[in-house]
């Protein structure tokens, strides 16, 4: 299990310059298993020898590099935290002229669930920053059961990227996948965004979702310098 805070140069806007792990010194606000966590990381630090600090992920930083003390964050929260689940009965007004569901339903729905989810986690409103990925692989027919699952899978300093699977589910409840979609969502108070959570990472699933967010923020970046 790890916690992924915001590393620096690998944030999901022009907002985001560094991140932000959980510190040490809020262990006791964060309840004894979180204290129990610090404590095995710092025992793995001390282990690793004097020049190098153990960040949260396990990883380690020289003493010239950017150590887990930096622009730190006093709550973290759990993938689990923000899950959340949206199901839809598709009716006719919800299809197009070929009666299957209607693209721009699934999108604006996509956003709205992608929405609430980054929502939780933020704790605060957030705004769009970008939609990408919308891969449609089969369609969805009147009277069928739209299920839309979203979750964050990566947060910067104030965004967080959010992954909304979308399946139709069958009456004997099998459920097959029609959709994925990644959305950026940046936390905003007042007009200004905000800092956000970092993100605990208790699975493999979710720690490769990390890895694979940093490489999608990588992608965005290039395709902005592109004019994409």
């Amino acid at each position: 299990m790890s916690c992924a805070g915001r590393e620096e140069k690998k944030g999901f806007s022009d907002w985001e310059d560094s991140g932000a792990v959980m510190d040490f010194s809020w262990r006791k606000a964060m309840g004894k298993n979180m204290e129990q966590n610090a404590e095995r990381y710092t025992q793995q630090g001390a282990e690793a020898g004097p020049g190098a600090e153990q960040r949260m992920d396990g990883s380690q930083s020289s003493e010239n590099g950017r150590g887990p003390a930096e622009d730190l964050q006093p709550n973290v929260k759990r993938v689990s935290d923000s899950l959340t689940e949206q199901a839809y009965m598709i009716r006719a007004r919800h299809t197009n002229s070929a009666g299957r569901l209607f693209g721009g339903n699934l999108m604006a729905w996509i956003d709205e669930i992608g929405g609430m989810a980054a929502r939780r986690h933020a704790g605060s409103p957030v705004t769009t920053a970008a939609v990408d990925s919308l891969q449609f692989t089969k369609p969805v027919l009147p009277g069928q059961t739209a299920v839309l699952v979203a979750r964050v899978t990566h947060v910067g300093r104030t965004s967080m990227e959010v992954r909304v699977d979308t399946y139709v589910e069958y009456l004997d409840g099998r459920r097959e996948q029609v959709n994925r979609a990644y959305l950026v969502f940046v936390a905003v108070k007042g007009d200004k965004p905000c800092p956000v959570p970092g993100l605990l990472l208790e699975t493999e699933e979710e720690r490769l979702e990390w890895e694979a967010g940093v490489r999608r923020d990588e992608l965005r970046k290039q395709r902005r310098k592109e004019g994409f």
